[in-house]
């Protein structure tokens, strides 16, 4: 537990969401689904190197899965609604902030959209 009484998984969550470039791989995520490292850099503007950098550490938090097709890996969310997501971070309750994913990205897409940085990506 730390400072917040968060668990080491709730804080690893935390940190992979903590983050622009990964935000905006999220972001993707949300509004279309499973996707490549191809797809998502066309959607975010991200080069594949910098992609393939934060997977990881939003894999290992378990934010998103990955699927192996063959030669190709496609990355999708993991969890669509509240007690997914309450289960995957060991909440017994629900705190404001994990109401679900897809809401906390909703909520943050006005605000990418009139942030310099983002203006203009994350759309095909």
């Amino acid at each position: 537990m730390n400072h917040l009484g968060l668990d080491e998984k709730q804080s690893q969550f935390l940190d992979a969401i903590a983050n622009e470039s990964r935000l905006r791989i999220l972001t993707a995520l949300n509004q279309h689904g499973q996707q490549t490292i191809y797809r998502i850099s066309q959607r975010t503007g991200l080069v594949r190197k910098v992609i393939q950098k934060h997977l990881p550490y939003l894999t290992a938090a378990s934010v998103i899965t990955e699927r192996q097709e063959e030669r190709v890996i496609r990355h999708k969310l993991n969890g669509d609604n509240v007690t997914a997501t309450r289960t995957l971070y060991g909440l017994n309750h629900v705190y404001p902030w994990m109401l679900s994913l897809r809401n906390l990205l909703e909520e943050l897409q006005p605000f990418l959209e009139t942030c310099p940085t983002f203006r203009g990506r994350g759309k095909p």
